[in-house]
């Protein structure tokens, strides 16, 4: 009898364990059915490149950059390595030795940079400053005279990037660089307006200057300082990781000893075409 009543004990008590892990077992399986939280958002990543074309009245250029970021996200705070490097041309006169009349002088050139800097974020503003070397080869001829010759200058380089929010769709940038090569420097300012998510409309302004003392078949030519000054308007295609743009408008060529810069005064077309991908 003793054995019989263990037995329906045992028996009750197992009918209640039963009972107690059922519902425990129920809630693991549906724990176990529940996806898992999705994984904090990705950086797009270290590196940045860039390609482009500029042509304007009495210039042209393509050109490519990379920008690494060693220890962070190209969008975060920290050290920056760049470099960049262009093929173009450009034209100007001048008067050479035994000529009384100025001549046309068409250099083709090509320029690379190395850099490094530093990337930091204060509030809305995006600050970006870089130091380094630039070299550029120009191989300059004269079509009236016969001369050709090339030149090739190095000096130290100097950038200065900035970019504002202001406010969900509207934001600002300068974009600032100078380098003794050539006593070159050259300034651009947007304004832009996001009128979809993804798409930026504005204005800009340019101007570009350099100092041309080059050498033609070994004989100096007269100095010609050089500027070019832009009014255009762009528009700005981005997405996660990238960027496309095209801006276009009218630009004044300058040159010492012959004319101000005046927009209004034989304005020249110029177009801007610009690629960048991060990841």
């Amino acid at each position: 009898m003793l054995g019989l009543g263990a037995t329906k004990y045992a028996a009750a008590f197992a009918a209640v364990a039963l009972g107690l892990a059922a519902p425990d077992a129920a809630m693991t399986a549906r724990a176990d059915d529940t996806p898992p939280p999705p994984p904090p958002p990705k950086g797009v990543g270290p590196h940045e490149v860039w390609a482009g074309a500029d042509g304007g009245s009495h210039n042209w250029l393509v050109y490519s950059g990379t920008t690494y970021a060693p220890w962070s996200d190209i969008h975060a705070d920290g050290f920056r390595l760049r470099a960049t490097g262009g093929y173009g041309g450009y034209s100007y006169s001048a008067t050479l030795p035994g000529s009384q009349t100025p001549l046309k002088v068409r250099v083709v050139k090509t320029y690379g940079d190395v850099l490094a800097g530093y990337q930091m974020r204060v509030g809305e503003l995006t600050a970006k400053a870089f130091v380094g070397w630039s070299m550029i080869d120009d191989v300059i001829t004269v079509p009236a005279w016969g001369g050709r010759g090339t030149h090739v200058d190095t000096g130290a380089k100097g950038a200065v990037e900035l970019w504002l929010n202001m406010g969900p769709s509207a934001w600002g940038s300068l974009d600032a660089n100078y380098t003794d090569t050539q006593q070159a420097w050259s300034v651009r300012s947007r304004v832009g307006y996001r009128v979809l998510p993804t798409v930026s409309l504005g204005a800009e302004g340019i101007f570009n200057a350099l100092d041309r003392n080059g050498t033609i078949a070994s004989s100096p030519a007269s100095a010609a300082n050089l500027g070019d000054l832009r009014a255009g308007a762009f528009v700005r295609y981005e997405w996660f990781g990238g960027e496309i743009s095209a801006s276009g408008g009218v630009s004044s060529f300058q040159q010492s000893g012959t004319k101000s810069i005046d927009l209004l005064r034989d304005p020249a077309p110029y177009g801007t075409v610009n690629w960048i991908m991060q990841f």
